[in-house]
């Protein structure tokens, strides 16, 4: 009952809000006649969404982002020549284990091999 009530209430104050805002805004008498409001926004340029505030985030931690920049770039550098480098060693155990496939299969450390390829394989993708 209580929430029947309350439920009610909430309809009537709906009903009330929407009857002020048609009184505000009311409908143009010609369907085909676009509303004034729409016109003047159509006018005026789009908002600008470029700037972004992060209000959680440390703005000393941005501005050590910002100036380690560089090394980063320097760091990215050295690391993509360690990935070339780790990309033709893999070329390399993937010959050489397909060649020593049926010679080797059963032994340990041939099993070990293909461990340490599978690894690499998913660290180069």
């Amino acid at each position: 009952m209580v929430e029947d009530d309350a439920n009610s209430k909430s309809a009537e104050s709906a009903k009330l809000e929407f009857e002020k805002i048609r009184e505000e805004h009311p409908l143009p008498a010609d369907p085909g006649e676009p509303d004034p409001d729409l016109l003047k926004l159509l006018e005026s340029p789009p908002p600008s969404n470029t700037v972004k505030t992060y209000t959680g985030f440390d703005t000393k931690a941005l501005k050590v982002l910002i100036r380690s920049n560089s090394e980063i770039k320097k760091t990215r550098s050295a690391v993509d020549e360690g990935l070339k480098l780790l990309n033709t060693e893999l070329k390399f155990l993937k010959r050489i284990l397909y060649k020593n496939h049926n010679r080797f299969r059963n032994d340990r450390g041939y099993k070990s091999l293909r461990i340490l390829e599978k690894s690499l394989n998913k660290l180069e993708e």
